[in-house]
């Protein structure tokens, strides 16, 4: 604490010492705490953004079904392939995140309008 020098247990430097330390430690156990939140509400977030991904790639396999399906009945019909629909587009997990990025942010700037509002 003080380099190995002698100190007298009731001098001032010794009690802002042990000050210092009791408030750094509880600094980390605050940040500590702030981390645990963090991570819950990530794991939140993640667990969403999973079952919206898993939603949408359901959605895109019926959607290519039901492709696939008007395709074989406008062969049957002898409609030129130039004629056909196109292919359903695969959703892109990337624009999935953006959107779920972006609707956390404004649902943080509606709660945080909010709080500043007069009541």
């Amino acid at each position: 604490m003080f380099n190995g020098k002698g100190v007298v247990l009731t001098s001032d430097e010794f009690e802002e010492e042990v000050k210092r330390q009791r408030e750094r430690r509880e600094g980390i156990v605050a940040e500590r705490e702030k981390n645990k939140e963090l991570r819950a509400s990530k794991k939140v977030a993640k667990a969403v953004m999973e079952t919206r991904w898993a939603e949408m790639t359901k959605e895109h396999e019926s959607a290519v079904e039901r492709w696939l399906a008007m395709c074989r009945a406008l062969e049957a019909q002898n409609v030129p392939k130039k004629e056909w629909p196109k292919r359903p587009n695969r959703p892109l997990r990337r624009d999935l995140e953006a959107k779920l990025a972006f609707q956390e942010e404004t649902l943080s700037d509606i709660v945080d309008a909010g709080e500043t509002t007069p009541n």
